[in-house]
């Protein structure tokens, strides 16, 4: 008898553990989240579902074309990163530049649908030459119907809650999404 119980409460415990720690994981390190509308198409679809890893700007840096999910005052969005603090961004006739010098942008389909229209840092909201320290201009891939940087402005740093880059659902999707 008393072995039962003891048995019994070693594997409650171990329970308790593991629920605990799948609690944490998953508010603090990764959760589910769901791609909605075409703003990321090709990359991304609609109702797409995707691992969200909220610790790995604690470990890493910010990179140009991360993915990323951004809280805005209306919700959550998941655009890609394409300029960095320090940097000048300009589209002309359907190519990005950086400090003025061409970047290509491999994710984006050569498809009308795809194209970026013409734009500067000074046409954003807030209007600027440089992107400053701690903000961060995002797009989405779908730049025709994609609300962005150049609809809502720059994002802050503290705006960035994590990197997406996992579709887990649908099954015929599952892919590391670049």
């Amino acid at each position: 008898m008393k072995e039962t119980i003891k048995t019994i409460l070693k594997y409650g415990a171990t329970l308790i553990a593991v629920v605990v720690l799948a609690g944490f994981l998953r508010g603090y390190v990764f959760t589910v989240i769901s791609v909605s509308g075409d703003s990321m198409k090709p990359t991304l679809h609609d109702q797409n579902l995707m691992i969200l890893n909220r610790m790995s700007y604690s470990l890493h840096d910010i990179e140009r074309f991360d993915i990323v999910v951004v809280e805005t005052p209306a919700n959550f969005i998941i655009k890609r990163v394409i300029g960095l603090p320090g940097e000048t961004v300009r589209y002309e006739s359907g190519m990005l530049y950086i400090n003025d010098e061409p970047v290509s942008e491999p994710y984006i389909v050569d498809q009308v649908e795809q194209y970026t229209l013409d734009f500067e840092l000074a046409d954003i909201p807030g209007g600027y030459m440089i992107i400053p320290e701690g903000q961060y201009l995002v797009l989405g891939d779908n730049r025709l119907v994609s609300e962005d940087s150049r609809a809502i402005g720059l994002i802050n740093e503290s705006q960035i809650i994590g990197k997406t880059n996992w579709v887990v659902w649908p099954p015929k999707e599952i892919k590391i999404a670049e």
